[in-house]
């Protein structure tokens, strides 16, 4: 790297100080250029001078637009005047650029915009939605007081017993809590007509029976079964097959579930219990013989269209569930 400035070398050729050489190395390799810090009297040339690659942007700017970074060593550096000159094509280019690209920023700016607040529009209305049906918590029926009635309800353990039933008692409130467990109603009587059963005598005993709410099935606010728990119900099954054997059924854990058919009208139709989920456990077994024994539990059961529930003191009136 040979410049005309100096030091004197062989053959009368002139060689670049140092600080140009590295200069000039360093704006090569790194592509950027090599501040210099020095005296520019002839006395302090002979000074190692400090070097420093970069600078400040602007100055790096101002000397990319500029003068050339490879000056001798001898010359002075150009004046600011020229260098801003020889900067403005770079500068005007610039400006001309943002001139162009604005419209076109500011357009797609409107169009994310629009697109947000669309978006913002949607779910807002979906949250509105769902906090709606979330804040519903609460189902209310029409009437408190209830009757359901089995033409044929079937005990079945070790023999299948049918009978027709009745049960009669009214919820504690117009308004049920939708949570898990919730005590709702109450079954204050419970009528077996004995002459209807087959292989055995039944009585209900320690009424009253509860009920509790479990829960439902469908989509809010269109429920299509409403789930119902009863606790604490006892038989008495007597005379079983014809012979002194008595059974009882019913013990603390025992729950029977069953489920609220709801039609399109939002009316509570039938009363099922749910199988698998009506087991209800033998409590006490008297006068057992060798041949006929009580099964250690039995299953309740029904068919889907039976289990009618009305109004107590109605046979047409349904109970109507509504979503609150």
């Amino acid at each position: 790297m040979l410049v005309r400035a100096g030091g004197e070398g062989a053959a009368g050729m002139t060689f670049a100080p140092p600080y140009a050489i590295i200069h000039r190395a360093a704006l090569h390799l790194f592509r950027v250029p090599l501040r210099c810090c020095f005296a520019p009297d002839p006395a302090a040339r002979g000074q190692r001078p400090a070097l420093t690659i970069g600078g400040s942007r602007r100055n790096r700017r101002q000397r990319k637009g500029g003068y050339s970074s490879a000056t001798t060593a001898g010359a002075p550096p150009p004046s600011s005047a020229a260098a801003h000159a020889s900067a403005m094509p770079h500068q005007a280019d610039t400006s001309e650029r943002h001139a162009t690209s604005a419209p076109t920023r500011k357009a797609s700016l409107m169009r994310i915009s629009a697109k947000l607040g669309l978006t913002a529009l949607v779910a807002a209305v979906l949250l509105a939605a769902a906090l709606s049906t979330a804040s519903a918590r609460s189902l209310s029926v029409s009437n408190q007081n209830i009757r359901v009635t089995w033409s044929n309800i079937e005990f079945v353990g070790t023999v299948t017993i049918r009978c027709q039933v009745t049960l009669e008692g009214s919820y504690h409130n117009g308004t049920i809590s939708k949570v898990r467990g919730t005590l709702i109603a109450a079954i204050s009587r419970a009528t077996v007509k004995t002459e209807s059963c087959t292989n055995a005598r039944v009585r209900a005993e320690g009424l009253p029976w509860h009920i509790t709410y479990e829960g439902f099935r469908g989509t809010l606010p269109n429920m299509t079964e409403v789930f119902l728990l009863l606790r604490e119900a006892l038989l008495s099954l007597e005379r079983v097959l014809g012979s002194t054997t008595e059974c009882r059924f019913g013990t603390s854990s025992d729950n029977i579930t069953s489920t609220g058919a709801i039609n399109g009208a939002r009316e509570n139709t039938n009363l099922i219990p749910l199988e698998g989920r009506s087991t209800i456990s033998l409590l006490e077994a008297r006068n057992e013989t060798v041949l006929i024994r009580c099964p250690a539990s039995g299953q309740l059961r029904a068919g889907t269209e039976d289990g009618i529930m009305r109004l107590l003191a109605s046979t047409t009136t349904r109970i109507r569930v509504t979503l609150i």
